[in-house]
């Protein structure tokens, strides 16, 4: 199981990633995180699109709006970030080796406690938590 995250920006700027690292100051505020495989939300060139295609009664694909950062990690400061919303994603070749039930349960059970964590040391900062398996197309309410 890998958590992701989608980070947005006092400045309105959203981002995206493989969760890596957090830091924590001394009294737990979040100094900062850090993303692999990151990735920018082209918001202007979406709206754009989606202004456009609501004129043919049409919808842009938000995935074609997600643009690379050309760096295996990124480091947002913890003072930028407004909100963010955590995800977990099933590795395709751990489905195929092993039971979901195997450790499933530990790891969900893992990942509530670090959001509640989040949530507790940053009382204003929106923090949600959504079930989007790769290979599951269903979906629960976890918190």
């Amino acid at each position: 199981m890998k958590i992701h995250l989608d980070v947005l920006t006092k400045m309105d700027i959203l981002y995206q990633g493989r969760f890596e690292e957090k830091s924590l100051t001394a009294d737990g505020t979040l100094l900062s995180l850090t993303l692999g495989d990151p990735k920018r939300f082209l918001r202007d060139e979406y709206m754009e699109a989606k202004t456009e295609a609501n004129k043919s009664g049409n919808s842009p694909d938000s995935k074609q709006y997600w643009k690379p950062i050309p760096t295996n990690i990124f480091v947002l400061m913890g003072a930028e970030v407004h909100s963010i919303n955590v995800r977990y994603v099933q590795d395709v070749s751990a489905l195929k080796r092993r039971p979901r039930s195997s450790n499933f349960a530990a790891q969900l059970e893992e990942l509530r406690l670090a959001v509640e964590a989040i949530k507790k040391a940053h009382p204003g900062m929106a923090v949600s938590l959504s079930d989007s398996a790769v290979s599951d197309t269903s979906s629960s309410s976890l918190l």
